[in-house]
């Protein structure tokens, strides 16, 4: 099963409340194995997969507005799944993944947020 639907759990007392579900016009699919880094106040995720298909969109979920966008940048990577992502320099590090069930992804992809644009 797969969800769309963001959570945050208080550090201090332990409860659970929904930070984002699908009543909102604009919103993530539902998805599973993405990466996610916080930056900037915002989260942003990248990839996935669903029952059909493996992704390579980005989205952003602003944690002050409580809104999803989507991100438009240059030079997107290949879709996948199952990948890494950290935040170094002011900049998003991916790695690898699984692009299809033969199709292992064994690359860096940079993302600047400043420029919108990802590198190799």
């Amino acid at each position: 099963m797969y969800s769309n639907i963001l959570y945050c759990v208080d550090l201090e007392t332990f409860q659970w409340s929904i930070l984002s579900n699908n009543n909102s016009e604009k919103i993530i699919p539902p998805r599973g194995n993405t990466s996610m880094v916080l930056y900037d106040d915002q989260l942003w995720i990248f990839g996935g997969i669903d029952s059909k298909s493996t992704y390579n969109d980005f989205w952003q979920f602003d944690l002050k507005r409580k809104e999803w966008n989507i991100v438009k940048s240059k030079n997107t990577p290949e879709p996948r799944r199952s990948h890494s992502m950290i935040v170094y320099q002011n900049c998003f590090w991916m790695f690898g993944g699984i692009q299809d069930v033969t199709k292992e992804k064994n690359d860096i992809n940079i993302f600047t947020p400043a420029t919108g644009e990802w590198t190799r």
